[in-house]
């Protein structure tokens, strides 16, 4: 009887610890650039979780249990597309709870849908400023003007860097850069009219690369005298590393930077509290040097 007993109470402990352990957020976004729109309207008024963790790639995330049952006790979901969040079946409303207010922000870009990375746009990103503040506004009216006026700061700090890029551009002719990683970065180039040569013309990280693609962008690199060369953020740049070691040997300086895609941030970014705004303003100051600004 006294073995049942201690049996019992053990597992009645583990039970209180499991619930200590689940934490609800008033807020759950799948990925870095939703966090950070989110965390810099709401600052410390709600709690908000972030599903893909600093330091993962976000194109084959799958959520824990835990992450599931946090979306649906959460007051507001916001994911990135049904494409991007493909764990969701095409159908959010079997994990959102019956009062969790969803917001699929692909449902506000008409620029281009059949584009994945529709993020990479600053002028998206402001439009989704004001989509989440009305969201946000609803889930907790009484601070509406604490978050109103936290989403025109932002908006208005992000649409400087974006009008100042615009112009810069804009004076430019033919602005051309090139890149060692997956074309990510299409609305990007479209927005500021700009060209991006990558050495991969798919939308996956992970694809195959061959010994002619590398030879090809050699050969432009060589033929248009780059000596910048942009990799992507996150992953190792072994493509772009061996292509600066190549051109090394025949005394060809290459330099590599880093072109950012907002897919996710480092986990020493995050700790930093690195804004989408700090990001872009990042990206900017390595293309201005790699062309000669």
């Amino acid at each position: 009887m006294k073995k049942i007993i201690v049996i019992l109470l053990f597992i009645f402990s583990l039970t209180l610890v499991s619930c200590k352990n689940d934490t609800n957020f008033d807020i759950v976004t799948t990925t870095y650039f939703q966090y950070d729109i989110v965390s810099n309207i709401v600052k410390d008024k709600l709690s908000i979780d972030v599903l893909t963790k600093p330091g993962v790639d976000n194109h084959d995330f799958l959520p824990s249990s835990t992450q599931m049952a946090n979306i649906k006790n959460s007051k507001l979901f916001i994911f990135t597309s049904y494409k991007i969040d493909s764990w969701l079946n095409e159908n959010v409303s079997q994990v959102a709870g019956k009062e969790t207010i969803v917001i699929n922000l692909n449902d506000y870009n008409d620029v281009n849908i059949n584009d994945l990375h529709y993020w990479t746009d600053p002028k998206l990103i402001l439009d989704f400023i004001n989509v989440v503040k009305d969201e946000v506004v609803k889930i907790d009216p009484d601070n509406e003007d604490f978050y109103v006026e936290n989403a025109t700061n932002y908006y208005n700090a992000i649409n400087n860097v974006h009008l100042s890029m615009e112009s810069y551009f804009n004076s430019k002719e033919d602005v051309t850069i090139y890149f060692a990683g997956h074309n990510a970065m299409k609305y990007f180039e479209d927005r500021y009219k700009i060209t991006i040569i990558a050495l991969s013309n798919t939308s996956k990280p992970d694809a195959d690369l061959t010994s002619n693609q590398i030879t090809s962008l050699l050969e432009v690199i060589k033929e248009n005298s780059v000596h910048f060369l942009f990799t992507e953020e996150l992953k190792e740049p072994k493509v772009a590393t061996t292509i600066k070691n190549e051109l090394a040997e025949d005394n060809y300086e290459l330099t590599l930077l880093e072109l950012h895609g907002y897919h996710n941030v480092t986990k020493e970014d995050f700790d930093n509290n690195v804004s989408y705004l700090q990001l872009l303003e990042r990206n900017f100051n390595n293309i201005k040097m790699a062309l000669g600004d």
